[in-house]
């Protein structure tokens, strides 16, 4: 089984409850250090203040870095960020 294989095997078991996982506040600060020293804090950041999926995240971090002022969307759920205005479809 390839390392590919085995984690998805390993994760699929945790997911079916076959065991628990468990990590300390040690991996949190490893895991953060990266995003932090390469500027990508923001997409973390975006996702625990404004809850949001990880893909909205990176969309809305992406237009804020490269100075978007508007983001056009088609998801009315979508919350308002500081310093971006949420466009609908609809709304054009």
């Amino acid at each position: 089984m390839d390392n590919l294989a085995a984690r998805d095997h390993r994760r699929s078991a945790a997911e079916r409850g076959e065991f628990q996982t468990a990590t300390s506040m040690v991996t949190l600060v490893e895991v953060l250090v990266h995003p932090i020293r390469s500027g990508r804090a923001d997409l973390a950041r975006l996702r625990a203040i404004h809850g949001l999926r990880t893909p909205d995240a990176i969309q809305l971090a992406t237009a804020i870095r490269n100075g978007a002022t508007s983001f056009l969307t088609n998801d009315l759920s979508l919350p308002i960020v500081p310093g971006l205005s949420i466009l609908t479809l609809d709304t054009l």
